[in-house]
């Protein structure tokens, strides 16, 4: 009668421990004396523990708690010197919110360093921002983690940034023209203070302005020349307002630039 008691309060534990969601090991030798009492196997979890009772309990490494979600949005392109700002939302998979939780920042440069930023704090709701301007020009990785707790599982995820050179681009031409008489323009394009790649090329769009009427013309595509020098020319053959807008349109290590210039065509 004595055995049954703590036979029968071990087996109430278990039963609450497992309404927990807990895994229970149980040894044997539940009720031998201290000099016989069962040794926990090896391979037991390092979250073994031995109760009065004799009862060896063993608590899961792999216990599944919930999962967490961890999402980030930002551009994926900017310009050198600007800011990269990042968004960001830490929450359950059922989207309720975790309140505030430190998050740890890393940024991995285009050679491949990485470098610890100032961790965040995300806000009551899980909302976080996240500001930073890298230095030089590619693509910048941003990882984001969340250690987790015990209420709900770790993550972590990525945001990628490009940095582009700054681009400018410079186009000269007549102030005045006549009409059925050819007019030259030139100019330079400097993507980061250096050349476009070889093979480049400008889109200009002419328009021609009479009265409150307005025509819009894409001209043939201009080359760029080598050192970033381009030349077109146009034969107005209406008299009126016309308007050149030169575009250079980036690459993936430059932006994009444009000039504009404005010529007053009269009759011949």
């Amino acid at each position: 009668m004595q055995q049954q008691r703590p036979r029968l309060a071990s087996s109430l534990l278990i039963r609450r421990l497992a309404a927990l969601g807990l895994a229970v090991i149980v040894t044997t030798g539940l009720l031998a004396a201290p000099s016989q009492a069962a040794t926990p196997s090896p391979a037991a979890s390092a979250a073994e523990t031995t109760t009065d009772l004799g009862v060896t309990l063993g608590l899961s490494s792999d216990i599944a708690l919930p999962a967490s979600v961890l999402t980030l949005t930002t551009s994926p392109r900017v310009l050198t010197g600007m800011e990269v700002v990042i968004f960001g939302r830490l929450t359950r998979a059922d989207g309720s919110a975790l309140g505030a939780q430190p998050l740890t920042v890393t940024r991995r440069l285009p050679g491949g360093t990485d470098e610890a930023l100032d961790g965040v704090t995300t806000a009551p709701d899980g909302t976080l921002i996240i500001s930073d301007q890298p230095p030089g020009v590619g693509e910048v990785i941003y990882t984001v983690a969340w250690a987790g707790d015990d209420t709900a599982r770790a993550s972590s995820t990525v945001a990628v940034v490009t940095v582009r050179h700054r681009s400018s681009l410079t186009m000269t031409g007549p102030a005045l023209g006549t009409t059925g008489t050819e007019m030259h323009f030139s100019g330079v394009v400097e993507t980061g203070g250096n050349p476009p790649p070889p093979g480049s090329t400008l889109t200009v769009q002419r328009t021609v302005q009479i009265g409150d009427s307005s025509t819009s013309t894409m001209l043939s595509p201009v080359p760029v020349s080598d050192d970033g020098t381009f030349t077109f020319t146009d034969m107005p053959a209406t008299s009126g307002r016309y308007f050149y807008v030169a575009r250079w349109a980036g690459n993936g290590m430059s932006g994009p630039a444009r000039s504009l210039h404005e010529v007053i065509v009269n009759d011949g």
